[in-house]
C-alpha cells in the first residue's frame, strides 16, 4: 500500500501556490493605482475593464465601473506561498491609506500544490469533498473575521441536506458525498467549482476592517494550506470528522420520523403551520404529505426554519412561505410574503419582505419589499419596492422602483423608477416606453396570488375543492 511521505509545515508551505483576489474602492487616479501596486508587488499590473480578463498567470486590476470612487478587483497570478505574504502586507497597507472596503469586498484565495514535489494520497482534483467539509473549522476562522459568519459571499459549507430520500442515520457515515447535496457555488466559504482542475478557493476573509488584520490573514492562509494538505493525506475519516458529522446531523433522527409520519411532525414542529391550498384538515394533509415533506424538511435542515407558514398551491405548483425569519441561509424556488430574509435567495417571488445583506439571483420582487445592502443579479424589481445601498448586475432585467445609494449595471430602467443622486447607473439603458392603452400585454402564465391576502389564519378543511379561490377580496 502506498504511504505518502511526511512533510514539515515549512515543506508543505514551500510547495503551496496561491492566487489571491482583493476588492477595494478608490478615488485615486487609475494610472497612479497601477503604478503604486506595481511597485509594491514588484509585478506588472495590467488595468482592464473586461471582467473576463481574470488569469492565473498575470496580475490584473479590474475596474468594475467608472465613477468618482469605483470598485476595483486586484487578481494575482499563481505565486509561491512564501512570496505572497509580504506582497499582501504591502497591498493591504496601501488599501488602508488609499482605498476602502465594505460588506461587498473580501479577500478570495485560490490554492494549489506542486504535486511533483508534494506526495499525497489524493490530489485536489480527486479529493474527498465531504471530508474537507467536515474538517474545516469555520468557527476558528470566524473568531478572526466575525463579519464573514453572516456574509452572503461565504455561506457555511456545513448545512447539508439529503440528496433524494431520508436514509437510515447509520447509512450517513458510509458515503457523505452521495448521501448529501454538497455545496458547489462561488458564494460558499469554500468554492469547489475548480476542484477538477486541482484548484480550491476559500472566501472566509473579509469585513470592513480586514486590511488591518495582517496577523489574522497570515494565520488563516496557513490554515487553508495545512488542512487541505492533511485532508489529501487522510484515507479514512478521523474521529474528529465523524464527531463533526454527528453534530451536523444531530436532528436527522427526528426529521426522519417526520418524513414518514405527519402526526409526528405536528408534535415536533408546533410553530410551523402547513397548508395545501390554505387548508389544514387532517385528511388533506396526510394525502399530500409525500409532496410536502421533501421541500419542507429540506428547508428545515438548510435554514433552521422552525416558525412560520408553509403552503402548497396545487394550481401553480409553487411552495409558499409567510411570516418567516431566516438569517444567513440559502433558499430557492419559493414564494415569500411578510418575512425577513438574509443570505442567498434564488428563483424566488417576494412580497412585503425585508431582505438584508443578501445575494439575490434570478428572482422577482413584486410589491412592498425593502432590500438593503444586497447584491442582485438577473432580478426584476417592480413598483412599490425600495432598494438601498445595493449593487445590481441585471443583464436587461427591469428595475422599476425607488433606488437609493446603489450601483446599477446593465439594467432596464422602468418608467416608474425613482433613482436618487447617490445612485450610479453603468451602461444606462433607455427607460421603458409606455405601453399604448389600446394594446394588451402578453402574459406567459396566469398566476393567482390571492392566497397572499388570505393566509391569515386556519381554515376549515373542505377537501380538494380549493374553495379559497372563489373568495372575492375586492
Amino acid at each position: 500500500m502506498f504511504k505518502p511521505k511526511t512533510y514539515s509545515i515549512k515543506e508543505v508551505l514551500d510547495n503551496t501556490f496561491v492566487s489571491p483576489i482583493l476588492d477595494f474602492y478608490s478615488s485615486k487616479d487609475e494610472k497612479f493605482i497601477v503604478e503604486d501596486l506595481s511597485k509594491l508587488t514588484n509585478k506588472k499590473v495590467l488595468l482592464t475593464l473586461d471582467n473576463k480578463s481574470a488569469t492565473y498567470t498575470t496580475s490584473i486590476l479590474l475596474k468594475e465601473y467608472d465613477i468618482e470612487k469605483p470598485l476595483y478587483r486586484l487578481s494575482f497570478g499563481w505565486l509561491p506561498f512564501k512570496e505572497i505574504l509580504p506582497i499582501l502586507e504591502n497591498v493591504l497597507g496601501w488599501i488602508k491609506e488609499n482605498a476602502s472596503v465594505n460588506y461587498f469586498t473580501l479577500l478570495r484565495t485560490s490554492l494549489t500544490y506542486n504535486e511533483r514535489n508534494l506526495q499525497t494520497l489524493e490530489h485536489i482534483s480527486n479529493m474527498n469533498i465531504g471530508k474537507m467539509i467536515l474538517k474545516i473549522d469555520e468557527e476558528w476562522i470566524w473568531k478572526r473575521f466575525p463579519e464573514m459568519k453572516t456574509s452572503p459571499f461565504a455561506l457555511s459549507v456545513k448545512k447539508l441536506a439529503p440528496t433524494n430520500s431520508w436514509l437510515n442515520v447509520s447509512d450517513i457515515l458510509i458515503n457523505i458525498n452521495e448521501t448529501f447535496e454538497l455545496p458547489n457555488a462561488d458564494y460558499y466559504g469554500i468554492n469547489f467549482q475548480n476542484q477538477p482542475r486541482s484548484i480550491i478557493e476559500f472566501n472566509y476573509i473579509g469585513g470592513e476592517k480586514y486590511p488591518e488584520k495582517i496577523k489574522e490573514i497570515k494565520e488563516v492562509l496557513e490554515y487553508y494550506a495545512i488542512i487541505t494538505y492533511q485532508n489529501l493525506n487522510e484515507k479514512t475519516y478521523t474521529s474528529e470528522q465523524l464527531n463533526e458529522l454527528r453534530r451536523i446531523t444531530s436532528n436527522y433522527r427526528k426529521l426522519q420520523k417526520c418524513y414518514y409520519n405527519y402526526n409526528y411532525f405536528l408534535k415536533e414542529y408546533k410553530d410551523i403551520k402547513v397548508y395545501v391550498d390554505l387548508n389544514r384538515g387532517e385528511q388533506i394533509m396526510k394525502s399530500y404529505w409525500t409532496k410536502l415533506r421533501d421541500p419542507l424538511l429540506k428547508l428545515i435542515i438548510e435554514t433552521g426554519f422552525e416558525k412560520g407558514r408553509f403552503n402548497l398551491d396545487t394550481d401553480s405548483g409553487y411552495y409558499q412561505l409567510k411570516e418567516v425569519e431566516l438569517d444567513n441561509v440559502r433558499i430557492n424556488n419559493f414564494e415569500i410574503i411578510d418575512s425577513k430574509i438574509s443570505g442567498i435567495i434564488e428563483n424566488c417571488h417576494l412580497w412585503k419582505t425585508k431582505v438584508n445583506s443578501s445575494r439575490v439571483i434570478g428572482s422577482t420582487f413584486i410589491q412592498n419589499n425593502k432590500i438593503n445592502e444586497s447584491f442582485l443579479t438577473n432580478t426584476r424589481i417592480d413598483r412599490e419596492n425600495k432598494l438601498n445601498k445595493s449593487y445590481i448586475v441585471n443583464n436587461g432585467e427591469i428595475i422599476n422602483c425607488k433606488i437609493n445609494e446603489s450601483i446599477i449595471r446593465n439594467a432596464g430602467i422602468g418608467k416608474n423608477a425613482k433613482i436618487d443622486e447617490s445612485t450610479t447607473i453603468v451602461n444606462k439603458e433607455q427607460r421603458m416606453p409606455e405601453i399604448p392603452k389600446d394594446k394588451g400585454i402578453n402574459i406567459e402564465e396566469i398566476r393567482d396570488y390571492r392566497w397572499l391576502k388570505s393566509l391569515d389564519g386556519e381554515k376549515e378543511d373542505k377537501g380538494f375543492a380549493n374553495e379559497y379561490k372563489d373568495i372575492n377580496y375586492d
